[in-house]
């Protein structure tokens, strides 16, 4: 299983069956605005959470989004399960400039899924856009990106249920913003996705995409 490796275990897991707890060896907990229970994938009672307000969000504080950006720049993996309704925030280190240190991702104007890895709050490099995701709306899906880093810039590759959307290279994350990490609403008041999610996990390593199938297979139903 992927979670015997110490390579592979997160950086951050929640699994958000029950709790919004962090389970990785981390423990690093969010404070929660907001984010309710509810019925997961597969029917299952309380297993998932659902951001059904512009406001919600899951938080922790900019020293840990920080710690999360560094390891962006050094090359990391993020997954997760989610059933997205509207456009906004997902994982993101975004406040007012020049606090802006990256969105990973986010469901943009137009109900495009991109990725953007933000220096500061103004200029941002846009890694991936992939303009027809909206097709993929209002049913769950597995959501993964990778990212490895290329000199001064990133890579990344973006995957929908395995299937690869899109590639491309930004500049680096900022890695001392003053704004709080969240999943949800922005730290300077931009929306939050409105979304069902279970089962997120950040890696401080590129996964490869045999691992990746893995994770796709089990579907959150084992423990990393």
């Amino acid at each position: 299983m992927i979670g015997k490796s110490i390579a592979n275990r997160p950086y951050m897991y929640l699994p958000l069956k029950g709790d919004t707890n962090d389970y990785s060896i981390n423990a690093q907990n969010p404070s929660n605005t907001g984010v309710t229970t509810t019925t997961g994938q597969f029917g299952e009672s309380n297993g998932a959470y659902e951001w059904d307000a512009d406001a919600d969000n899951l938080s922790w504080a900019s020293g840990v989004g920080n710690s999360i950006a560094s390891k962006i720049n050094n090359g990391c993996t993020v997954t997760l399960f989610a059933n997205f309704t509207q456009k906004g925030a997902v994982f993101n280190q975004r406040g007012n400039n020049p606090q802006g240190s990256f969105n990973l991702p986010i469901i943009a104007s137009g109900e495009n899924l991109v990725v953007n890895m933000l220096t500061d709050g103004s200029t941002g490099s846009t890694m991936l856009d992939y303009a027809s995701f909206n097709a993929n709306y209002s049913s769950w899906g597995f959501l993964a990106i990778q990212v490895v880093e290329n000199g001064s810039n990133l890579d990344g590759e973006m995957y929908w249920n395995m299937t690869s959307l899109d590639t491309g290279t930004s500049t680096k994350a900022n890695e001392s913003s003053t704004a709080t990490l969240r999943i949800g609403e922005y730290h300077n008041g931009g929306a939050s996705a409105l979304m069902s999610m279970h089962t997120f996990r950040f890696y401080d390593v590129t996964l490869s995409n045999g691992a990746l199938k893995i994770l796709n297979n089990e579907k959150g139903r084992l423990r990393a």
